[in-house]
């Protein structure tokens, strides 16, 4: 209660600071080009105010300014910007004249300062509220795919409020390859997010309890936001100094400036729907079966029977009816879905609504805005609610002095959200994909409304059959599993294992604007951001691998305050030739975070899901983490000269202090500089035809700083007792008294170009990022009293390119159609590594390695156990078989894993983002696509879905299943062996007769089940003793024998067990390219004319259809979506684990201004 009313306090005493408004002078006026077209969508701002508009469909504007001498500022994209003074007149009309695209405009960088774009040396990629609001987007960051250079994004679902992995120009943290498959999200590749001035994160992605559950980003409400722009180089984000290696995300929110003189209102409101559309193929000619080829009844696992001929499926077997909810006997046949996985999802739905109520008077304005958003997704039962309230104002105290205030709340709230990526037993998307072919069918599993209860009254977790009255709990197997407990169904992973969580976050900020003099100013800004969040999960007994449920709780709150003060000074010199900007300010940020929780695997009571409810020592391992609080205190200076409006350098500084202690801050400074030079300016003698060339440069130092140097920063309670007592638990890591703060160094150069009165326009930026000194732990001998140490290891240096071109082959009074083409490419390289850390590789996804060695790239990703093949001779590049027909795998070592492990990166080679907008009067279409090129990922999905025998191998493999193998069946056809029977090497040949005689047996000697690997192996009668494994791989060409070549020496095998599961397995066997093409967004909207809505009484009525993810085509043959295989920054990347598959959005917004 005492929280609640807390937040109730802080948004009344903002919005107390929107009192006391006067009556204004009106000015109206049209806006025309050279041509005498009336221009739309100028930006009119009353100078040195907030007070602004826009001019309609029709050119017009009308604004109330403060005074009659008041000064106008018009601009426009690719038009001169105009300054023009009221003097007393009520109608003001101007004419602009064309200049270069964008040089003119004007930018926020950092600290929320607003420059001209054309005195930066450096490239700022901005994304407006058009372009948030038509494509139907609940989370900003969404907004930017395919639309801006130097950045890779990846939304971890498709759930509204799911985070997105953000990477600006390239992944290059170390500690991510170090992590391995241990590794979490790796939050040291996210940039800082700044809202209005005030940092608020570092993160853009969060998970907990294995889900995604949203960051800061995903709790904004885009309806709020006025643009989002993205500082890419360290020249752009020097002033954020330690907070702002890998970039900073600049969000500008909306305020009542601007707005319809008095009160005025806009609503807006969108429906939309969304359907899943591809997945991988599913086989539907074998069932599932044991390696005998048995039938699997309870479980599901690799191809059994064909279903064409019936082999050995004359006797019937027990199924559990779950319609009658009755034990019947039936031979076996084929049931389910063409593909359960699309069966089971469902049509998801999400509502949108936001009313927002602005006032602009003579001292001021404000905006308060409503909005909530309700998602029903397309997996059963998961939903999700959004409600926000926001609110800002702007208050002129005096003529000199200006107050802004804002203030934002959102309570993010889901009943249920399932584990949908990952090959975890709760993943309902896992199970669907595997359900076996002679399973029902998703709509009789949704008409039995009784399917939880099995037929002996208890929880039914699984579709698998379970034979008639059987004491499910008198079978544990090794592993301490109970057996007769099945995999999880799909409906019970969804449905039953429940994952429940709220989130609370607040944002406030106090702003003074103060001009003291003509040409200085000074501002105070004080922000702070707290976050609350609230999480359980609920786990029924009778789940897989969890015979007695479990329950979860985890709770976390954080808090961050920061504030600035600063002085400003802008004044012209040498006849208005030189123009000097420049600004000196000091900070102070203060956080502080703690988090406490349990995870139970035991409940004591069928379904009581309460901590009493857990055993003992759950309760003791119970624990509570407060972190030190972090206080950094910084001071900065910027100043930009520019000379006859052509040459501009601009030089900025930060230093930080960061620490508790004195003596133990971190203490360093980032400098930074650019240059700009407008040839255009200078050359303009290049005729018309050049309308702009501008060529810029930058070199900045950003950083991370070391983090808090006080490492016994948090405690726990551990699960062992003393006398009776829980222990507590401590950090165990010392630091490196020569440790270095972590810096990303950036050089940059670029240059912008526009032709043919802007017909033709873009830019091109090459950089050079070096990650150095970065800090990771160092093992250290036990005795020493800690596990490790604090240090320096290497650094990584990221090279690339970004470039956009737009082309407008149509611009014209009714007609505009303009196409943009932009380009991302970027390579990482470990460029230095520590001689302490040792080069190695880590072990990945299961039968993969990340590598970490000085000159290797960021992302390479090898086989951990590559085939092993013939090095040299006439059988070179071959695999090798073991006398026992199982394929060699890796000899182990680091050499020949580098040297024959080789799997790929998993960064694109090149990133394309391919935009069209169509503007004919008041319609609008827009079209984002985007083309990833190259870069690899390995699919477990494949794996998993091979092992139960539902993968459509024909579909998936084609050639390449008879580059390693001959004869056998795959889920393409059945083939014919050279000759009947399993004929093995003539040296102890019996042995494996005697093997494989049940498998004989049991397919009544059908050859059609066996093949044989392409392969060679070595003639069992030569003496190997005493032969390493590596001279095994160069031996003379007689000792191999090529299997297949006499049937005398040919090793058969069942293709999918055994032996043959080697193909399937192995990394290098369903590692993919990652290409793909997306038509990320389509959008058409309307605008009607000003006097229809002026009958209904309103100033602005704005209609949009829309649709996202339209098409989708990958270059790999599992129809995966690539993009689920990069969703965790470097950790985690590269590795498909059963997430959604794509899904297409259409919806509908109506968009009503009174």
């Amino acid at each position: 209660m005492k929280n609640k009313l807390s937040k109730v306090l802080f948004m009344m005493a903002f919005l107390l600071l929107s009192v006391y408004v006067y009556a204004q002078v009106q000015v109206s006026g049209t806006v025309k080009d050279a041509a005498g077209e009336l221009l739309p969508g100028v930006s009119i701002q009353v100078k040195g105010t907030a007070q602004g508009t826009i001019t309609d469909m029709d050119g017009r504007y009308s604004l109330n300014v403060p005074d009659a001498q008041s000064v106008l500022v018009f601009s426009f994209v690719g038009m001169q910007t105009r300054e023009m003074p009221v003097d007393g007149k009520s109608i003001v009309d101007i004419t602009l004249s064309t200049s270069t695209i964008g040089v003119d405009e004007i930018v926020v960088t950092a600290l929320g300062m607003k420059k001209e774009k054309k005195a930066l040396g450096y490239n700022i990629s901005s994304v407006n509220s058009e372009n948030l609001e038509t494509g139907g987007v609940s989370n900003a960051l969404k907004s930017l795919e395919g639309k801006i250079t130097g950045v890779q994004m990846n939304s971890l679902t498709s759930s509204p409020t799911s985070s997105v992995m953000f990477n600006i120009r390239g992944a290059t943290s170390l500690a991510g390859i170090m992590k391995g498959k241990s590794g979490n999200i790796n939050n040291e590749t996210q940039p800082l997010i700044v809202v209005d001035g005030v940092p608020v994160a570092t993160n853009t992605v969060g998970t907990t309890g294995g889900i995604d559950v949203g960051n800061y980003m995903s709790s904004i409400n885009p309806n709020d936001i006025e643009s989002v722009s993205v500082l890419k180089g360290a020249s752009a984000a020097a002033l954020y100094g330690s907070q702002a290696g890998n970039g900073v995300i600049l969000i500008t929110t909306k305020s009542g400036s601007g707005a319809k003189k008095g009160i005025g209102v806009s609503v807006s409101s969108s429906i939309s729907f969304d359907q899943a559309y591809s997945a991988p193929p599913v086989q539907r000619q074998f069932f599932q079966g044991d390696e005998d080829g048995s039938p699997l009844t309870e479980d599901k696992k690799g191809l059994g029977w064909a279903i064409d001929d019936n082999v050995n499926n004359s006797e019937p077997v027990w199924r559990w009816n779950i319609l009658t909810q009755e034990w019947e006997q039936s031979v076996l046949q084929i049931r389910g879905d063409d593909n359960p996985l699309l069966a089971f999802l469902e049509t998801g739905i999400m509502y949108d609504n936001n009313v927002a109520i602005t006032g602009n008077y003579d001292k001021g304005n404000y905006r308060l805005n409503l909005g909530n958003l309700t998602s029903n997704s397309v997996v059963p039962s998961n939903k999700t609610i959004r409600n926000n309230v926001s609110f800002s104002s702007e208050y002129n105290l005096t003529d000199k002095v200006v107050i802004t205030s804002q203030a934002s709340y959102s309570h993010t709230f889901v009943p249920n959200q399932s584990h949908v990526y990952g090959k975890r037993e709760d993943n309902p998307l896992a199970h669907a994909m595997s359900m076996p072919i002679n399973m029902p069918s998703m709509d009789e599993w949704k008409q039995a409304n009784n399917w939880l209860f099995d037929w002996d009254g208890t929880y039914q977790n699984t579709p698998y059959l379970k034979n008639p009255g059987e004491d499910r709990l008198s079978r544990v197997n090794d592993a301490g599993f109970d057996k007769a407990i099945g995999k999880n169904g799909p409906y019970f992973a969804a449905e039953e294992v429940i994952r429940t969580y709220a989130k609370d976050v607040v944002f406030g900020k106090v702003q003074m604007d103060w001009e003291l003099a003509n040409n200085l100013s000074f501002t105070i800004r004080s922000g702070l951001s707290h976050q609350s969040f609230a999480f359980e999960r609920k786990t029924p007994w009778g789940a897989e691998r969890s015979e007695k449920g479990g329950y979860e709780q985890r709770h976390s709150n954080s808090l961050g305050i920061k504030n600035d003060a600063m002085f400003a000074y802008s004044n012209y010199f040498k006849d208005d030739k030189l123009s000097v900007d420049a600004l000196v300010g000091v900070s102070y940020n203060y956080s502080e975070g703690n988090s406490s929780g349990f995870d139970g695997k035991e409940l004591a009571t069928p379904n009581s899901f309460s901590y009493s409810s857990l055993p003992a020592s759950v309760r003791q391992a119970a624990s509570f983490n407060r972190g030190y609080p972090s206080r950094n205190y910084g001071a900065y200076g910027t100043v930009s000269l520019g000379w006859l409006n052509m040459v501009y350098l601009e030089l900025t500084g930060r230093n930080d202090w960061v620490g508790i202690l004195d003596h133990e801050k971190d203490n360093h400074f980032y400098p930074g500089a650019s240059l700009s030079w407008i040839a255009t300016e200078t050359f303009k003698e290049m005729g018309d035809w050049v309308t702009l060339l501008k060529l810029r440069g930058g070199y900045a130092e950003t950083g991370y700083g070391i983090g808090n140097p006080v490492n016994l920063d948090s405690y726990g309670i551990s699960g062992s007792t003393w006398g009776g007592i829980a222990m507590g638990t401590v950090g165990g890591s010392l630091v490196d008294s020569s440790i270095e703060p972590e810096l990303n160094v950036t050089k940059e150069i670029g240059v912008d170009f526009g032709f043919f009165d802007n017909r033709i326009f873009g830019e091109f930026t090459a950089y050079s990022k070096n990650h150095i000194n970065q800090i990771q732990n160092l093992p250290v001998v036990g005795s020493s009293g800690f596990n490790s140490v604090l240090t320096n290891m290497g650094s990584v240096k990221s090279d690339g390119i970004e470039a956009s071109l737009t082309v407008v082959p149509v611009r014209n009074k009714d007609w505009t159609w303009s196409v943009t083409g932009n380009v991302t490419s970027f390579k990482s390289v470990i460029d230095e590594l520590d001689d302490r850390f040792a080069e190695k590789f880590y072990d990945y996804e299961g039968s993969s390695k990340l590598s970490l060695f000085k000159g290797s790239r960021v992302g390479d990703l090898y086989a951990s156990d590559p085939i092993a093949r013939i090095q040299s001779g006439k059988y070179k590049g071959m695999m090798l078989m073991g006398i026992e027909g199982i394929i060699e795998e890796s000899i182990g070592t680091t050499e020949y894993i580098k040297a024959n492990g080789y799997l790929g990166n998993m960064n694109p080679d090149a990133i394309i983002g391919i935009n069209t907008d169509l503007r004919y009067k008041n319609w609008s279409l827009g079209i984002v696509s985007s083309l990833r090129l190259g870069g690899v990922f390995i699919s477990e999905t494949q794996k998993i879905m091979i092992d139960d025998g539902m993968a459509d191998i024909g579909a998936i493999y084609k050639d390449k299943y008879h580059e390693y193998w001959t004869g056998g069946r795959f889920a393409g056809g059945l083939e014919s062996m050279p000759s009947p029977g399993a004929i093995f090497p003539g040296a102890g040949w019996e042995e494996y007769r005697d093997a494989y005689s049940g498998y004989m047996e049991y397919y009544n000697g059908d050859p059609r089940y066996f093949g044989y690997w392409n392969a060679v192996f070595i003639d069992p009668n030569r003496d190997l003793s005493g032969m390493s494994p590596e001279e095994k791989l160069n031996l003379p060409d007689d000792y191999y024998i090529l299997n297949g070549e006499d049937p005398l020496y040919t090793m058969y095998a069942h293709p999918y067990y055994m032996e043959g599961q080697e193909l399937w397995s192995g990394a290098q066997f369903r590692t993919w390219d990652a290409t793909n093409f997306k038509v990320k967004e389509v959008n058409i909207s309307y605008r009607f004319q000003k006097a229809a809505v002026e009958r209904l009484h309103c100033q602005d009525i704005t209609i949009t259809a829309f649709a996202k993810n339209v098409m989708f085509w990958a270059k790999n043959r599992m129809n995966e979506d690539p993009e689920t295989a990069f969703r965790d920054g470097i950790s985690g990347m590269g590795v498909s684990q059963f997430g959604l598959p794509p899904i297409r959005t259409m919806g509908l917004r109506v968009a009503v201004n009174f």
